[in-house]
């Protein structure tokens, strides 16, 4: 049992995008947003937390233990950089969204070619 509890466990996620921005969501409850840290760099995001229980419990008490609690994490690699100033990450009846708005890609120019004659 305690070897189960050392490790870390693994965040289960949604991610989507719109013509705009990328979403990533995960139901996370019992967690509270001082217990997250998300780190965002180029196409990455990172989401490190824990969840602690309610409660000490002694492990010869339970009947079922299901549930996680502990610390987790998970690492996302979008297919196309975000604005990572621009991040946005809400915490709502147990479900973190995250929003990434899509870098603007320039749109192709047109080049006047001047004759030198």
């Amino acid at each position: 049992m305690d070897e189960l509890q050392e490790q870390e466990g693994k965040l289960n996620i949604d991610v989507y995008q719109t013509e705009n921005e990328f979403v990533i969501q995960s139901t996370i409850g019992g967690v509270s947003e001082k217990d997250l840290e998300i780190l965002v760099s180029g196409d990455t995001v990172t989401i490190k937390g824990e969840r602690k229980p309610p409660e000490e419990v002694l492990p010869e008490s339970y009947i079922y233990q299901e549930c996680y609690w502990g610390k987790f994490s998970r690492t996302i690699i979008l297919p196309e950089p975000f604005d990572d100033e621009k991040v946005k990450a809400t915490l709502k009846n147990g479900i973190l969204t995250i929003r990434l708005p899509k870098l603007r890609k320039k749109e192709a120019q047109k080049i006047i070619i001047k004759s030198e004659d």
